[in-house]
């Protein structure tokens, strides 16, 4: 089996190859074939963006081996980027559009919220019926003296944030459309966030911007309820997609369920909640909020954690109980984002999110179900989340090629890669005197991204034309590059 780790991060890495940066950071070995997919985006030290010559920005999205050697880059730069349940990929975002895209790497379906919302980019899903999951924040301006006098930074005209989720079909019909404003009042009570007037620009506004839930993720359930994760209340709810009724609420003031057996009571500011079936949930605990978004001296712990809880219900079906069944302690504190999952294996992955101080936090963590660890990679950048899942690249493009004599030795050599290729076995590199070479000149197998081999100096004095061909584990031909001539054939 391929598996696939998509890890949402910033990133800034020096002008070298990023394979040579990411080999270091890899503190256990992992059974092969690992890869790891890396959406990045802006690079920044001491708050601003780095410029030094010997640093390169970049905004790209990678898949890459457990060694750290990429599979996949693309200028593309998408928070999203993730492997699908169905086999595809969360792409990208354009315009008001997310796109899924197959193994060849084409578009199979395409997604935006409708009735003038927005997608937020915290949480994309497929759905099991290849629909698309998906939540925009609605932001509605309320006079919160009259509803939290005591908000800290509220006012006459305080921009308040609501949730709408919804499920788009590919034809961008509406199938599912739901409204915090219709079922969790309480919120207006029970949110730990306070307004405050970071993201208002206008002067003329007269209150801050309050942020009610702060949804942060979806997840569809066997029995096609939908769980909400609301970051703000420290609760998870889950809805009736039939009545949008909210079935039972997991932690926060207005919990239905008694937590048992957690050391910390419950989760506080979590992240990423997943069904396992069988009435068992996953959280991300980051263990405490973001301080800019809470009132100074909010309670939190000193370590992020992943936590399992199962659930328990009576004979009618009413929340009862949540008992804590497994829990993890990543050794640092995420203020905001994270991730974690459970494989088939019982393997735990951890994204550790947004960790506060540091300078080389761990981005990824994995460890098996009795909590050993098996591998850690750190990195100055922070990740949003991390996802481990199957992935097969078959590129709908061919393999490139090209000669380049830019090395030490100043030797012409053919480099030759396959973006997106997953099963390349071994590489054929053919040679010949005419523009369909059929000379074997060499084989190398596949243990990089790009590889290359030195041109004889007989064959560079003359017109000399190269080509390379990818061989999958059965030997087959899968594809081969355009046919590169030599200089001395212009």
């Amino acid at each position: 089996m391929r598996y696939v780790i998509t890890l949402t991060w910033y990133l800034c890495r020096r002008s070298r190859p990023v394979r040579r940066r990411l080999v270091v950071m890899i503190r256990a070995a992992l059974l092969p074939p690992t890869l790891l997919t890396v959406p990045s985006d802006a690079c920044h030290s001491n708050g601003r963006h780095v410029r030094i010559s010997n640093w390169v920005r970049f905004h790209a999205d990678f898949i890459m081996t457990s060694e750290g050697d990429p599979v996949f880059a693309t200028e593309n730069s998408f928070l999203l980027f993730s492997p699908t349940p169905q086999g595809q990929l969360v792409f990208s975002r354009e315009g008001p559009f997310i796109r899924v895209v197959g193994p060849d790497y084409k578009e199979t379906a395409s997604f935006s919220a409708q009735h003038g919302q927005g997608i937020d980019s915290h949480e994309f899903q497929l759905t099991k019926n290849g629909n698309g999951l998906l939540f925009g924040y609605d932001l509605q301006p309320l006079d919160t003296t009259k509803i939290r006098p005591d908000l800290q930074d509220g006012g006459e005209e305080t921009w308040t944030v609501g949730i709408v989720i919804q499920e788009v079909s590919p034809a961008s019909d509406v199938v599912f459309e739901w409204r915090s404003w219709d079922h969790i009042p309480s919120a207006f009570w029970e949110t730990s966030f306070i307004a405050h007037r970071r993201y208002i620009k206008q002067k003329k506004h007269k209150g801050g911007f309050w942020d009610l839930g702060h949804a942060n993720s979806l997840e569809e359930t066997d029995d096609k309820g939908i769980i909400l994760s609301l970051r703000a209340l420290s609760q998870a709810i889950k809805i009736n997609r039939d009545t949008g009724k909210i079935e039972w609420r997991l932690g926060g003031e207005s919990g239905n369920f008694k937590i048992i057996d957690d050391p910390n009571g419950s989760f506080m500011g979590q992240h990423d909640i997943r069904a396992l079936g069988g009435n068992r949930i996953t959280v991300f605990d980051n263990a405490g909020q973001n301080p800019d978004q809470v009132p100074i001296n909010y309670p939190s712990y000193n370590s992020s954690r992943a936590v399992d809880y199962k659930l328990e219900f009576d004979r009618q079906g009413r929340p009862t109980v949540a008992a804590l069944v497994g829990s993890y302690e990543i050794g640092v504190k995420a203020h905001s984002w994270g991730s974690y999952r459970r494989l088939p294996n019982g393997n735990r992955v951890i994204g550790p999110g947004r960790v506060l101080g540091g300078n080389f936090n761990p981005i990824y963590i994995e460890t098996n179900a009795k909590s050993q660890a098996l591998l850690t990679m750190h990195s100055g950048r922070r990740a949003y989340r991390a996802v481990k899942a199957d992935w097969h690249g078959f590129p709908s493009w061919k393999p490139t090629a090209l000669l380049d004599n830019n090395n030490p030795d100043k030797t012409v050599r053919l480099h030759f890669s396959w973006n997106g290729a997953t099963e390349v076995s071994k590489w054929r590199i053919l040679i010949g005197d005419t523009d369909k070479p059929t000379e074997v000149l060499e084989e190398v197998p596949r243990t990089q991204f790009e590889h290359w081999v030195e041109v004889p100096d007989s064959a560079i004095e003359k017109c000399t034309y190269l080509q390379a061909v990818a061989i999958d584990a059965k030997g087959e031909e899968m594809d081969r590059s355009t046919v590169v001539a030599s200089a001395a054939c212009t």
